[in-house]
């Protein structure tokens, strides 16, 4: 089986990719391949539409380094495959020499080619702020000068009046009942100020840190929130971000089975075990292997290869895995 990435090229073009391939022993020359949707078993064609039907692709300016195979490919592969990232592709590369497949991870920092439209419209916002925002600073100075010539002014005119009116003795008791006053008034503001931020800050003291975390991230993984997120895709982001244990994510996939949400429950297999997660990897491919495969589930019939796949996949996170490494070399013979 081969491994296979999709990958940006150098130059990062959005649209643009590089198929990196591992595995491939036919040589380089007249290469074609096809691509499935691993979860409704659809093919991409020349234009970039899912059919029924496996298409062929030819694989042109293909390269080799390194006992690897490089080629880069446009839009019509790469803006497809980049509408929904939580699917999984199986790619099928063939010549007159033979035949292998793999199973197809896509770089995350890869781009479709939409991204060059929204490069620009953000460049052209991002003009437009600065410019508001500098307009806005001149007209908040001009509008400072102005507020500072009128108190200068106006103070000006206050002392001239002061000097027209000063008594000829220095009235030292009014003054000292003034400063008394401004005394008091301050220290009441003070306090008020104080009262307010202790109102504020004390119950955030006496809530627990785990509390904090049960306000945030319950039941992003649990089953409740089947019936409150009908949408598969916003379920998978809200229930990753918390980073839940292996056990957490079983829950979920057993109470989507129970709901029929075999959509939900195929794109989280695959996220978290293409993640890194081993004990995700085993029971996806326990799920297609032959030998445990339960008809009637979300998993529409057994595929050895695909079980080989994610058998593969479990071992290379977690060589101790004696039960993967007993059904890859069984699923082998």
């Amino acid at each position: 089986m081969l491994k296979i990435e999709l990958r940006p090229t150098r130059e990062g073009t959005p649209g643009q990719g590089e198929l990196l391939i591992q595995g491939w022993k036919q040589g380089a020359s007249a290469l074609e391949f096809a691509v499935r949707n691993n979860q409704n078993d659809g093919y991409l064609d020349g234009a970039g539409k899912w059919g029924a039907s496996k298409y062929w692709n030819s694989l042109a300016d293909v390269r080799e380094e390194d006992g690897k195979l490089l080629a880069q490919v446009g839009a019509c592969l790469v803006d497809p495959l980049l509408k929904d990232r939580t699917m999984t592709y199986l790619l099928y590369l063939q010549n007159a020499d033979g035949s292998d497949q793999g199973v197809l991870s896509i770089d995350d920092s890869l781009l479709s080619s939409t991204a060059i439209d929204k490069t620009r419209r953000e460049k052209s916002k991002q003009e437009q702020r600065q410019k508001e925002e500098q307009e806005k600073e001149q007209k908040e100075a001009q509008r400072a000068e102005q507020e500072e010539k009128q108190e200068e002014q106006e103070k000006q005119q206050k002392n001239k009046e002061e000097e027209q009116h000063r008594p000829d003795a220095p009235a030292e008791p009014a003054k000292r009942t003034q400063s008394r006053w401004l005394r008091w008034l301050l220290l009441l503001l003070f306090a008020i100020l104080v009262a307010g931020l202790a109102w504020w800050l004390i119950p955030r003291f006496m809530q627990s840190p785990a509390d904090i975390k049960a306000g945030g991230e319950a039941g992003a993984c649990s089953a409740p929130v089947l019936a409150e997120n009908p949408d598969d895709l916003a379920l998978i982001q809200s229930c990753l971000k918390t980073s839940p244990s292996s056990d957490e994510v079983l829950a979920l996939i057993s109470a989507a089975k129970e709901n029929k949400r075999c959509n939900l429950v195929q794109r989280l297999y695959a996220h978290k075990a293409q993640s890194g997660d081993a004990v995700i990897a085993l029971a996806y491919a326990r799920e297609y292997d032959p030998a445990n495969f339960k008809a009637g589930g979300c998993i529409e019939s057994a595929d050895a290869e695909t079980a080989s796949y994610w058998y593969e996949l479990a071992l290379e996170r977690d060589p101790s895995q004696s039960v993967a490494r007993e059904r890859l070399e069984a699923l082998k013979k």
